[in-house]
């Protein structure tokens, strides 16, 4: 159930671990890339906290500041920029004191501890930077704080780059939803970790509240759906869930209106089988970023749910990140095939509306697309079940079975000899299309 946490920095529980976890393992690869672009880098934790918990362990702010350090000491860049914002409105005085070993202004940037709230110090943060890139880390204090719309029209806003790490309490969300349509909810129950109680009631204000939350009153139908099967099974729970967060997904992508062309999430739960605690939802608008994050997302997937639920204990299966078997390649197959004459279509259809004509045929049925574009989109419309190695592999083959065609640049080494890489980057680029596609 849901509670107000007065000592909720007292002790680093097992949620917040993961959460920290995946956001120190994916800072290290955003500043790598990022600084190259040789602009400047301002990164903005939402909900700070204090910086330290009372067992000793880091909170996001000093992780956020530890991985700021090495990436400027690694980096080859002369004179790289990174400014650091950290918005808390209790606990700055606290957080001030715990990341005061760090130097506030090393000669390549800032940070910033403000006493104040995100949807105040946000937009203004971002009103005066400039053509910067933006990493913005959202853990809210619980769910009302979400405020969909907040996330996406800052985003929209600001001509920078923009990349989003949401904690997305979508559990948390379904509960207090059936509350507010008068729907009672049987499933399992999820304790959630909130530093602020979200309170709902069957009043049209609440229900204002979750459409504010969700960006939308598609919640409902979702409900109203999960009356329907009478929810009494925890399936049902589960896949009201899961809708909730796919729309959520879709109302931040460009094509349901949002900001981002690519978003995806991971599920996080303690032991196998239980419902999720919270998604955390990424959104980027490079490729590369939404390929990184996923790699990492599922490299850590097995080491992170067997942490919580056993440390000594090995599995006896792979799992992919919503804690499934991971998807036979046959799978992989078709959900690939699917993106790339997709993301083809989707080319063709753009180049007739600017009145160029393209003449299909048996043999040129699709337009070649860049691989990291396509191992992108694969990711976020199947979900992350498999890694990048893992997509490549299966790519190789459908070249080998003679699904796809394959082209480079350059075509050739500098010796002569026929490319064979299979990256999209340092001056090289990878194109797919189906062979043999249907005019």
């Amino acid at each position: 159930m849901s509670k107000r946490n007065d000592d909720f920095f007292a002790v680093k529980k097992d949620w917040s671990r993961v959460k920290d976890t995946l956001l120190g393992a994916y800072l290290p690869v955003y500043f790598s890339k990022v600084i190259h672009t040789r602009k400047p880098i301002v990164y903005i934790d939402c909900f700070a906290g204090a910086g330290r918990f009372g067992d000793g362990e880091d909170g996001s702010p000093r992780i956020a500041l530890r991985e700021r350090k090495a990436a400027i000491e690694r980096s080859r860049y002369c004179d790289p920029k990174i400014d650091m914002y950290f918005i808390e409105p209790l606990y700055a005085a606290e957080l001030e004191s715990n990341i005061s070993d760090f130097v506030c202004d090393d000669g390549h940037g800032r940070f910033h501890v403000l006493k104040d709230t995100y949807e105040n110090a946000v937009p203004k943060i971002l009103s005066g930077i400039g053509d910067v890139n933006v990493f913005l880390y959202v853990d809210p204090f619980g769910i009302k704080y979400l405020g969909n719309r907040i996330f996406a029209d800052t985003c929209q806003n600001f001509n920078g780059n923009v990349e989003l790490l949401l904690n997305l309490n979508s559990f948390g969300f379904i509960r207090e939803a059936c509350r507010v349509m008068g729907t009672a909810y049987k499933g399992e129950d999820v304790e959630l970790e909130e530093r602020e109680e979200c309170v709902v009631d069957k009043t049209s204000e609440s229900e204002r509240l979750m459409t504010n939350i969700a960006g939308g009153d598609y919640w409902k139908r979702i409900i109203a759906d999960y009356r329907k099967d009478n929810a009494d099974t925890s399936k049902s729970s589960l896949k009201a869930e899961k809708d909730f967060a796919s729309i959520y997904r879709h109302t931040l992508s460009k094509l349901g209106g949002g900001p981002f062309s690519y978003v995806l999430d991971i599920p996080i739960r303690i032991k196998e089988g239980s419902y999720p605690k919270y998604r955390m939802v990424h959104a980027t608008n490079h490729p590369d970023g939404c390929i990184e994050m996923a790699d990492n997302m599922i490299r850590r997937a097995d080491e992170l749910y067997r942490d919580i639920q056993s440390p000594n204990q090995p599995s006896l299966f792979e799992f992919d990140v919503n804690q499934e078997i991971k998807a036979p390649e046959s799978l992989v197959r078709e959900g690939l095939i699917r993106v790339i004459r997709k993301q083809s279509d989707a080319f063709i259809e753009k180049i007739q509306k600017w009145g160029l004509k393209y003449a299909r045929s048996a043999d040129a049925g699709t337009i070649p697309m860049r691989l990291h574009q396509i191992l992108a989109s694969f990711f976020c419309s199947n979900g992350i079940i498999c890694s990048k190695k893992d997509a490549i592999d299966v790519l190789k083959k459908m070249e080998t079975d003679g699904l796809i065609e394959v082209s480079r640049n350059p075509a050739r080494t500098p010796q002569g000899v026929l490319s064979k890489f299979w990256s999209d980057d340092k001056g090289k680029m990878v194109f797919l299309k189906v062979k043999g596609a249907k005019p």
